[in-house]
């Protein structure tokens, strides 16, 4: 694995509200940004109608057709690979913890599950980067993310970001991982994998799903159900 590394992360979904049994978080892993930047890039210039007043790319707003090319450009890069964290609301036994120290402690978790396996090596930390895409007003509460996710998968405060999808270096990057996490929502919620499928069969991918038992501790879903 090259480095310096690339984490980005954007999700689908929202703990907050009951709409709906799955919240994704959608990470996206690379040592080279251009790569990100040129898929947004090249799925601008084939959809120029679809994309030209839009200020970035949505999976939730845009035309299917444009995710689907977004996708299939993506999933022929190589030094690409993808994580998802896939949230069960049906296996959220105890909610008394706050809903955002939970959605904080689940970024940090879908960062850290999608590291590639040698990365937290001492020597290979400080190296990496990450940037997620900012859901605060304040900047006390985006310390507070930067905080928890630097405590879970050790990677230096510094080098996390909380940023927007408008921004002009970190966009393209984070409207990938938006369109990722879209694409397993609409596997897992909707039952459409048409768009999941153009990834998993040419990409790394690490997939889990995961649940709070009745102690409020955050586990695989399978082993809180036991089967």
């Amino acid at each position: 694995m090259k480095y310096p590394l690339y984490m980005f992360s954007d999700e689908s979904g929202d703990l907050a509200q009951q709409d709906g049994r799955f919240v994704i978080f959608g990470v996206v892993v690379t040592p080279q940004v251009k790569v990100l930047r040129d898929v947004v890039k090249r799925t601008k210039q084939r959809y120029p109608k679809e994309t030209r007043s839009k200020p970035y790319l949505h999976a939730a707003d845009d035309p299917p057709k444009v995710t689907r090319y977004l996708l299939d450009v993506l999933s022929n890069q190589s030094d690409v690979s993808v994580g998802v964290l896939v949230f069960n609301r049906e296996v959220w036994i105890n909610q008394s913890q706050p809903v955002d120290d939970l959605y904080q402690q689940l970024m940090g978790q879908a960062l850290q599950f999608s590291l590639p396996g040698s990365s937290m090596e001492s020597s290979l930390a400080a190296n990496i980067h990450v940037v997620v895409e900012n859901r605060y007003k304040t900047p006390r509460q985006r310390e507070r993310l930067i905080k928890t996710i630097s405590a879970q998968t050790g990677i230096a405060t510094g080098n996390i970001l909380s940023e927007k999808k408008t921004h002009s270096q970190w966009g393209p990057a984070l409207q990938i991982a938006d369109a990722i996490a879209w694409s397993w929502y609409q596997k897992v919620e909707k039952e459409d994998d048409s768009f999941v499928n153009v990834l998993i069969n040419r990409l790394p991918v690490n997939e889990v799903v995961l649940g709070v038992d009745g102690a409020g501790v955050i586990r695989t879903a399978k082993e809180i159900r036991g089967y």
